[in-house]
């Protein structure tokens, strides 16, 4: 797909790079062509996607696929599944409390439809963001004790970006083997150092606190609730290390 650089490029560049430039064109309207006949037109998929189809069978076969489940209704403490005639109680879900179906809840969203229309037209930092998530992220700072917060649609967006922004090349990141994979993530796209401790063993936490004082400037050290909700006790975060961050899966922790 040509960006708007390399056609800007094209109006420049010498006899060659045009070539090139219509070369990849050509190959580009190819390309849209076969899709609009093969998939559009006879709804078939290219012959390169039919493996796909077989690792999916395989996944069936193994018990390890993972159906989609359809919620009839709103998403409370108890959920109507399609195809399931008794509501089952929904424990994988943040709306512990139910509180996006109670009434005030809906009433504040139907507000904010009619005064701000369904949502952001793009990313805020592209074309601006709206003056209800300011007061709602001071809300949030000011409930803490902040000077201020910062919205993310889910906990994967926020764990993707928060290491890369605190860390730097000469920090260190030390994390627990069973970390959530929103955490894991974060951590790999980060500049930082990276170690992981043995599940819940504090004693080669330590080890590795030991192992690693004084060689950073500044170090962090993430103790997150890993996927097994097992607590880890904090005393070797306060004695060794500078900056600690809690991410207690959906539930609220500070240090």
């Amino acid at each position: 797909m040509l960006s708007r650089t390399a056609i800007r490029c094209y109006s420049k560049a010498n006899s060659g790079l045009r070539a090139i430039l219509n070369k990849e064109l050509e190959g580009i309207k190819e390309m849209m062509g076969y899709l609009l006949l093969k998939n559009i037109k006879y709804h078939r998929p290219p012959k390169n996607l039919l493996p796909v189809k077989g690792s999916i069978a395989e996944k069936k076969a193994a018990g390890t696929y993972k159906n989609e489940r359809v919620i009839i209704g709103p998403q409370g403490v108890t959920v109507k599944v399609q195809g399931q005639d008794k509501p089952v109680i929904n424990f994988c879900a943040n709306n512990y409390l139910g509180l996006s179906s109670h009434p005030e809840v809906i009433k504040a969203g139907q507000e904010a439809l009619a005064s701000h229309g369904a949502g952001l037209s793009s990313v805020r930092f592209i074309c601006g963001t709206q003056d209800m998530h300011k007061l709602l992220e001071s809300k949030i700072a000011k409930f803490h004790g902040m000077e201020d917060a910062i919205l993310y649609a889910a906990c994967f967006d926020a764990n993707g970006g928060i290491f890369e922004q605190l860390t730097n090349p000469d920090d260190l990141i030390i994390s627990d083997e069973l970390n959530h994979a929103s955490i894991i993530d974060g951590i790999r796209l980060s500049k930082a150092k990276k170690l992981r401790y043995t599940h819940m063993d504090m004693g080669d936490l330590e080890q590795k606190l030991k192992d690693n004082q004084g060689t950073m400037p500044s170090s962090l050290w993430t103790n997150a609730m890993p996927v097994d909700f097992s607590v880890q006790p904090g005393e070797e975060r306060r004695r060794h290390w500078d900056l600690n961050l809690l991410e207690a899966s959906s539930q609220h922790q500070e240090e």
